[in-house]
């Protein structure tokens, strides 16, 4: 049986043409035009002077190439009324031939606009149901890991807007977290659905419309659905930027830095020690590391000076100082922690670059542990590159953390008063005309630092990763705890020229 109107085949019983959509089950309306009675309007005779067209009897298919061939019986005479097929817009073409799969073989194939459309297409087709136990559920369930999410990370991002030194709890940390894997999980899921959409929306909505294609567009629904989630997205930015907000609301921008590190015991001027902590002599390395657990990695604590007019090795080290203390050279405070002291130079590998520094080991022994320090040395400067400690069979690298601490304790034994200007410098500033400048143990107005050298009473100190003249400061202070901050441009010409009282 073939489609009265495109002439495709159908199968069996079917109502609707899988090509064209037109019903098919209503034979007295959509059955072409029987054969009718042919009445010529000439004679005969001129019938029969054309003996080329033979007229075919009632219900006989003309000869090829005749009038009528392929149609079963003649046209209707000219003027004859036509009968109207009966083609239903509303009907899909592919549903109707999906419906027709479905209902012969029982399988669905592969819906692509339901796997990449999801809730779109499911209301577009007005199926509700799937709509409803699908795809609602994870649309509320990412808008609440988005709420999470967002509120937990605004809320840091308006910390640390307020606070440069802010660094997030256990607790803040596990709340993002928490969003993160919501959100994580939720899109897994989200993607698994709208697989399995892509491969059951078919079968379902044959169901859903009990195989009639007659399927409905409600482009309203779609609106609305995309209206909403417009409104979620900005009452989510609304909510979740309330707390950042409220953070910076109630920040006292008048007051320049008014805030301090808690999690550098340096800033304000006080050294490195504890006043408290009494070095023991004799003690090993463990009672060390377990009496100045309280210091923590500080430049000061490696970074130093040496003299610049110092050139055979014996002169590097003997006036190689650190930061952390103006009046104790490394070689002093090492002999008066330890027992046994002695050094030795080295000659690093081929990967270290050579810039005519001097590298050397210095060794001692601090209560029954045999300790040792790497050191660069050489055009002003002098690093402590690494400590080691003896464990029976080899030197094992310790961390930064212990070589601080190993290091405030060895400064400690020299009677070293810890008051250095590095340490002095460090606090909150401000010029009489609110302009701050804060310093401490990493940070310079935010940005990282590195200590650089110490001459006249001068330290000099350059932003980490800059290399122009912009990224140099130098300080002095005086007796009147007045700071003086400036800087050259490459002519050596003074291009600013501050003077700050501490504040903090």
């Amino acid at each position: 049986m073939n489609c009265p109107i495109c002439g495709s085949r159908l199968e069996p019983g079917a109502a609707y043409c899988t090509s064209c959509g037109a019903r098919v089950d209503a034979p007295e309306q959509n059955a072409a035009p029987g054969p009718q009675t042919y009445e010529p309007s000439q004679p005969a005779q001129e019938s029969a002077a054309s003996p080329d067209f033979e007229q075919p009897s009632p219900g006989q298919t003309p000869p090829y190439g005749q009038p009528g061939y392929g149609q079963g019986a003649y046209p209707p005479p000219y003027g004859a009324p036509q009968p109207a097929p009966m083609f239903d817009p509303t009907v899909n073409p592919y549903y109707a031939r999906e419906f027709a799969n479905i209902s012969q073989t029982g399988r669905s194939r592969f819906n692509w606009a339901a796997f990449f459309l999801g809730p779109y297409q499911a209301l577009y087709r007005g199926h509700t149901k799937r709509f409803l136990t699908f795809f609602l559920p994870v649309i509320l369930a990412s808008a609440a890991s988005s709420l999470w999410f967002a509120s937990a990370f605004y809320k840091m991002v308006g910390m640390a807007i307020v606070d440069p030194w802010y660094e997030p709890d256990e607790a803040q940390l596990l709340s993002l977290g928490v969003g993160i894997l919501l959100i994580g999980l939720v899109g897994l899921v989200t993607l698994v659905l709208y697989i399995v959409n892509g491969f059951t929306f078919n079968k379902s909505y044959y169901h859903a419309r009990m195989g009639d294609p007659h399927v409905p567009a409600h482009g309203g629904r779609v609106a609305i659905l995309i209206v909403l989630c417009v409104a979620f997205g900005i009452v989510t930015s609304v909510l979740s930027g309330a707390s950042m907000f409220d953070a910076l609301a109630e920040t006292d921008w008048n007051t320049p830095y008014s805030y301090e590190d808690p999690y550098d015991e340096s800033i304000g001027g006080d050294s490195y020690s504890d006043p408290s902590v009494i070095p023991v002599a004799g003690a090993g390395l463990d009672d060390v590391l377990s009496q100045y657990s309280f210091v923590t990695s500080d430049q000061t604590y490696y970074f130093g000076y040496n003299d610049l007019d110092a050139s055979d090795d014996v002169s590097l080290v003997s006036s190689s100082m650190l930061f952390c203390s103006d009046d104790v050279t490394f070689e002093d405070a090492l002999a008066a922690g330890c027992t046994d002291t002695w050094w030795e130079s080295y000659t690093p590998d081929e990967s270290v670059p050579d810039d005519g520094s001097r590298y050397f080991t210095f060794y001692g022994t601090l209560g029954g542990d045999d300790i040792a320090f790497d050191a660069m040395a050489g055009g002003g400067n002098f690093i402590l590159i690494q400590a080691y400690e003896w464990n029976g069979t080899e030197y094992a690298a310790l961390s930064e953390d212990q070589m601080c601490a190993l290091v405030a304790y060895l400064y400690a034994c020299a009677g070293s008063s810890g008051t250095a200007l590095a340490y002095e410098v460090r606090g909150i500033w401000a010029t009489d005309s609110g302009e701050d400048f804060l310093l401490d143990s990493a940070l310079l107005n935010g940005s990282p630092y590195i200590l650089w050298f110490i001459s006249d009473d001068i330290l000099a100190v350059y932003l980490d990763g800059t290399t122009d003249v912009s990224g140099e400061y130098y300080m002095m202070l005086g007796d009147d705890d007045i700071l003086n901050v400036w800087q050259y441009d490459e002519a050596g010409n003074i291009v600013s020229d501050m003077y700050y009282s501490r504040i903090g």
